[in-house]
Formats: C-alpha cells, sequence, structure tokens
C-alpha cells in the first residue's frame, strides 16, 4: 500500500474509536461531528477492506483486523506526535501528570510508602491513582491506558504489554496467636487447618493450589492479602502470604508466623505497563523511581 494515498488523519479517528468503543464518544473526544466520523471510518474501512468495527449491545466492537492494528497504529502515533513536539530534556518537576496504578497489597503496604516521598519531591504537580482492578479487566485495562502501570503475580502474555520481573519473596503461613497451630506446624499440621485463600489470581502473592502437595480446605476466599491478615489474626484459620508482607502484618497484629512445611514456589512480582508507553520518558521516570525503591530493600 502507498503511504501518499492514506491519509493520516484517519489514524487518529481509529486510535479513538479504539479507545471510546462508541462513534458518539469518539467524536465528542476529536471535536468532530458524528457525520464527519462516520464518513472518515468508511474511508478507513475502504482502505483496508475490513469493516473493523460491529455493533455488539451498546458499543461497538473491534475486529480481528482492528486488534491487529491498534498496537501498531498508536505507537506510528506516538512516534509522530514525539517527532512534531518541541523536545527539551525531560524534567520531573515539569510534569503534571496522574499516574493509574495497579499494585495490590504488597505495592501499597511494603513499597507506596518509599515511593512517595521522592515523587513529591521530584514531581510535586505529579499524583498516582490506585486502583483494583479484577482478574479479568486488568491487561485489557493496561492495553487501553486505563492503567498506567500494574504489579501482577505472573508476566502477561499480550504483546501489547510490556512487563519486566521485579523482585520475588517465599511464602510463609500466617495464623492468630493461642491458635492449635502454635509452634512448629508440619505438614500433616497445616492440612489439618482450614485456610483463608486469596482469589484474585493476577495480584502478587497469589499462589495457585496446584502447588500445594495436596487440596487445602478452604473457609474463606478474599480479595485482598489485607482482609487475609485481618480475618486470620481474628479467627482459626490460617493463610499463605510471602514473607515480607506476613512480617509487616505480624507487627501490626498478633500473627505467628510458620516455615512452609514443604516447598512452595515463591511469590514473584512483575511490573508491567502499556508497550505504547514504554519509551514515554515520564512513564519511564516513574517505572525507574520504582524500581529503585524495590532495588534499596
Amino acid at each position: 500500500m502507498n503511504l501518499r494515498n492514506i491519509d493520516l488523519n484517519l489514524l487518529t479517528i481509529f486510535e479513538a474509536i479504539m479507545a471510546e468503543r462508541s462513534i458518539t464518544r469518539a467524536a465528542a473526544r476529536l471535536n468532530m461531528t458524528q457525520p464527519a466520523l462516520s464518513n472518515a471510518l468508511s474511508r478507513l474501512r475502504a482502505l483496508v477492506n475490513d469493516p473493523l468495527f460491529v455493533r455488539q449491545g451498546n458499543e461497538i466492537a473491534p475486529t480481528a483486523r482492528a486488534r491487529a492494528m491498534d498496537v501498531p497504529v498508536r505507537q506510528a502515533l506516538r512516534l509522530a506526535r514525539y517527532a512534531f513536539h518541541e523536545r527539551h530534556p525531560f524534567d520531573p518537576g515539569e510534569m503534571m501528570r496522574k499516574f493509574s496504578l495497579s499494585l495490590g497489597d504488597f505495592g501499597e503496604t511494603l513499597y507506596l510508602p518509599r515511593i512517595m516521598p521522592r515523587l513529591r519531591s521530584e514531581a510535586a504537580a505529579a499524583s498516582v491513582v490506585l486502583k483494583q482492578p479484577s482478574d479479568e479487566t486488568i491487561i485489557p485495562d493496561l492495553k487501553k491506558e486505563r492503567l498506567d502501570l500494574a504489579w501482577l503475580a505472573v508476566p502477561p502474555e499480550d504483546r501489547s504489554v510490556c512487563n519486566e520481573a521485579l523482585l520475588h519473596d517465599e511464602f510463609v503461613c500466617i495464623t492468630a496467636a493461642g491458635t492449635r497451630a502454635e509452634g512448629t506446624l508440619d505438614e500433616a499440621g497445616f492440612f489439618d487447618l482450614s485456610h483463608a485463600r486469596l482469589a484474585a489470581r493476577h495480584a502478587p502473592g497469589f499462589v495457585a493450589e496446584h502447588t500445594f502437595r495436596r487440596q487445602r480446605r478452604v473457609a474463606a476466599e478474599v480479595d485482598t492479602l489485607h482482609a487475609m491478615a485481618f480475618l486470620v489474626a481474628s479467627s482459626d484459620l490460617a493463610g499463605c502470604m510471602p514473607r515480607m508482607l506476613a512480617e509487616r502484618y505480624a507487627a501490626l497484629l498478633d500473627l505467628r508466623l510458620h516455615e512452609m512445611p514443604f516447598a512452595v514456589p515463591p511469590a514473584f512480582v512483575h511490573q508491567a505497563w502499556p508497550a505504547v508507553h514504554d519509551e514515554d520518558p515520564a512513564h519511564i521516570w516513574l517505572r525507574t523511581l520504582i524500581r529503585e525503591a524495590v532495588t534499596r530493600g
């Protein structure tokens, strides 16, 4: 296809429709009339010989061709905007940006208190919004840039999401003081207890049942390790969580930590972000700030 035959404005229209999933909202986003945007979409459909978007309930859904075009188009537009933008050295002190983060209990409890002072010092006009997306929405939220960065238990397979291994920690078992699990906990004692289990598979600190030698007796499922810690502290239930987080909760609650009586793979934390932000100076600065906070231990 000859690029001279392509109106590059069609790419911004495609980007807006992909983001909004609505002709009405995309037109408002681009300050266009709906007929003008529909006409442009018709031209784009003819250009690629594909409908690109089809009606699905109250929204429009992208076709396979549109999904394949999504990341390359956004990357091309980002590079074009960068090329025509007046360039100057990145200064976080001039940044007025709100970062949307999903760090889970691990990041919010252990590392956000280290991150925020430096963020406030170096980028006082920047801010963060903490979110807790579900297993079903976290990767789509990253792909659609509704999340700037997320901590995940396993790396994403989608190529439109970048990631790096950030840290790992061993699991321990936690119980309340005064329960029958006082002292050393052997394998039989571990499986004799009733457990609280983390339900969110994407969350750092999630441990899959197949990693245990046999199935636990699960009495409760919780969305966060924070909820697990408080539930265990006030009941006869046990729970499994990364050691560093368990030690923090043990300092606040009357909890006992037990070594796992059998081998369990460690808890991994993978830092993930939209591929379109991979070379964004502000995003690189944020990832570096977080990485250094973790590295400092």
